[in-house]
């Protein structure tokens, strides 16, 4: 993948799609019954450059910010796969619009429960290297943390054009390209938080059911008063257990604990741009 397009987030995560899968250049990668759903145009507008970069991890950070993700259902009646682009229901116990989705072992809505927070990769200050060469290079600060509160982050984004793109290319004006460059150390910003861990085994009772009462994506609240904690989360990963007379359902809730290939891959991301220079 290498390309550079604006739009709402829906609006490039479909780009992509189509360019990769359903109307490739390299005609090899075509991807037999793929086809978009409706462009709701959902998200913030944006302006995204990839560079082989994976199509699925692209698409999942694309929509971090927003709270929308993806999803590949299967038509079955027009033999097609249909590619969709999901945002969850704000389903938390704050919000009055729709019935709230409320985990707790208390309500026996939650069979169990495990949390965990870590500051382990907490930055709260990103500098940003745009495109140039030593001291010509484009530099931007994002955030305005001090002293020993100060945490930085490098962030490379050489792929930040200066130009316009086409055939004849101009000169972009600078506060297009300092805003790009800002948002970029904002979204690295965003990954870099103190992360709260929480996962949850869900009781399929007859208060809350999976896809009946809360979906894949929505934002509930997770309570425990024992430990005196109360949040709202949003649902990032679902697996349902069948077991013969029984199905478990296990939630985590916006973060997936770090494992040893997720750090890996993190590593070996960073390792690709420089190559890429």
């Amino acid at each position: 993948m290498h390309n550079s397009v604006e739009g709402s987030t829906e609006s490039v995560m479909r780009h992509y799609v189509n360019t990769e899968l359903i109307n490739p250049t390299d005609i090899g990668r075509k991807y037999p019954g793929m086809v978009l759903s409706p462009n709701l145009n959902r998200g913030s507008m944006q302006t995204v450059n990839a560079r082989f970069d994976g199509l699925a991890d692209k698409l999942s950070t694309l929509g971090i910010n927003d709270g929308i993700g993806w999803d590949i259902i299967l038509d079955i009646p027009n033999k097609q796969f249909l590619f969709v682009v999901t945002q969850g229901v704000d389903r938390s116990a704050n919000q009055l619009i729709v019935p709230p989705a409320k985990f707790s072992t208390e309500f026996e809505t939650l069979k169990s429960m495990s949390y965990a927070e870590s500051k382990i990769d907490y930055k709260n200050v990103a500098i940003v290297a745009g495109q140039g060469e030593g001291i010509e290079r484009r530099i931007v600060t994002v955030g305005n943390a001090v002293g020993r509160d100060r945490y930085e982050l490098f962030v490379d984004a050489r792929d930040v054009s200066e130009e316009t793109e086409g055939d004849n290319p101009t000169q972009r004006p600078d506060a297009d390209v300092i805003a790009d460059l800002e948002k970029r150390g904002e979204e690295k910003l965003n990954e870099c938080t103190q992360t709260v861990y929480c996962e949850g085994q869900a009781l399929q009772s007859r208060n809350l059911k999976f896809e009946r009462d809360y979906f894949l994506g929505d934002i509930v609240t997770q309570q425990n008063k024992g430990w005196g904690i109360e949040m709202d989360a949003r649902i990032t990963s679902v697996k349902e257990v069948v077991e013969p007379g029984k199905t478990d359902v296990e939630l985590t809730f916006d973060n997936d604990r770090p494992t040893l290939i997720s750090k890996i891959k993190n590593e070996m991301a960073g390792i690709k741009k420089e190559l890429q220079k």
